[in-house]
């Protein structure tokens, strides 16, 4: 009776274990990035370093952009929409204008207003 009462236990604790530890992790990696789709219009800038671009929006909110899989670097100087990720860091609670692209659609080839 004892023996199966141990390995009731023992069961039950490899199956919440596993769950406690990886739980921390995974809020973690839901507070620092918005898997949702946000949508950026406004003017592309090269930015500070290299593959990092600006996006100042109509509201005057000014975004980083990057991307691995779309070329910003032919849109620069133009009105654009940004279509991407947040990406939040992780050592700041401070809310970031932060955006990982995904498609990029040029409005104007300027960026001048209309």
């Amino acid at each position: 009776m004892q023996l199966k009462l141990r390995k009731k236990a023992l069961v039950l604790a490899m199956l919440v274990l596993p769950a406690l530890i990886t739980s921390p992790a995974t809020a973690h990696a839901q507070e620092n990035t918005d898997e949702s789709p946000h949508h950026v219009t406004g003017c592309l800038r090269q930015g500070a370093a290299a593959n990092i671009y600006t996006l100042t929006d109509e509201d005057g909110k000014t975004w980083d952009l990057r991307s691995r899989t779309v070329a910003l670097d032919p849109h620069i100087g133009h009105t654009v929409t940004a279509t991407g990720t947040s990406d939040k860091p992780s050592d700041d609670n401070t809310p970031q204008n932060h955006l990982v692209v995904t498609a990029v659609k040029m409005v104007r080839n300027n960026c001048k207003p209309e």
